[in-house]
């Protein structure tokens, strides 16, 4: 079987979508036979990998928001995402692979290196956005298509990721795995934005947001706006 013809089979699988601008129509056609190069099949269904050649392989969150994007056009791609990351997800305390029960994966690798634990990408779990973006797909999968059952299959990893989030994704947690000094930059940026606001009469009532909107006010020398 040729490329073109398994190229087309795949595109098959997508709705086509036709407009009145050529160039347009360009890069949707370009778009598509991008993501059928990319998306792999494998025993849980077809997973988007993140990239090639670097990152030919299964990334957690760059599968999960592909599986968004095409979720309207092809919900079997959000299935086979779901299904994978669901058979991955972490299961034990595992400081090596910044894995914590119901993780959910961020990136897998084979090959000697990994096989022999040189690196420890065989499976990485470092990672924030993946597990709440899990939980995220889950619903709007069951939204598009009311596919009960399946969901019923993955329920337990969806506890396990709602668990997770609970339990190691508080606000103060993710406050705390700030290092020292980057927590001192933060604040003395949020120090010299308010002073700025206060020599320009602005009312800030988000240091957060307005930092870098106007030149700071500040003989501390460390914020750059």
């Amino acid at each position: 079987m040729s490329v073109t013809t398994t190229l087309k089979g795949r595109r098959s699988e997508y709705c086509e979508i036709q407009t009145s601008n050529h160039q347009f129509n360009a890069w949707l056609n370009r778009s598509t036979s991008d993501l059928c190069m990319m998306a792999t099949q494998t025993k849980y269904g077809e997973y988007p990998y993140a990239g090639v050649p670097w990152f030919s392989a299964p990334f957690g969150r760059d599968g999960l928001i592909t599986a968004f994007e095409t979720l309207w056009v092809n919900p079997s791609m959000s299935r086979g995402v779901l299904s994978f990351l669901a058979a991955t997800q972490a299961t034990v305390d595992d400081p090596e692979r910044d894995a914590q029960p119901g993780k959910i994966l961020h990136e897998m690798r084979t090959g000697e290196m990994a096989s022999l634990r040189e690196i420890p990408f065989d499976r990485y779990y470092g990672t924030h956005d993946a597990t709440p973006l899990f939980v995220m797909l889950a619903a709007a999968y069951h939204d598009r298509t009311d596919d009960t059952a399946f969901i019923q299959t993955i329920w337990r990893s969806i506890e396990a990721a709602l668990t997770s989030v609970r339990s190691h994704g508080s606000p103060k947690a993710r406050v705390n795995s700030f290092s020292s000094p980057v927590r001192s930059q933060v604040l003395r940026r949020q120090a010299c934005c308010q002073a700025s606001c206060s020599a320009h009469s602005i009312n800030c009532r988000s240091p957060n947001a307005c930092v870098g909107a106007h030149p700071p006010r500040s003989s501390c020398g460390q914020c750059t706006g």
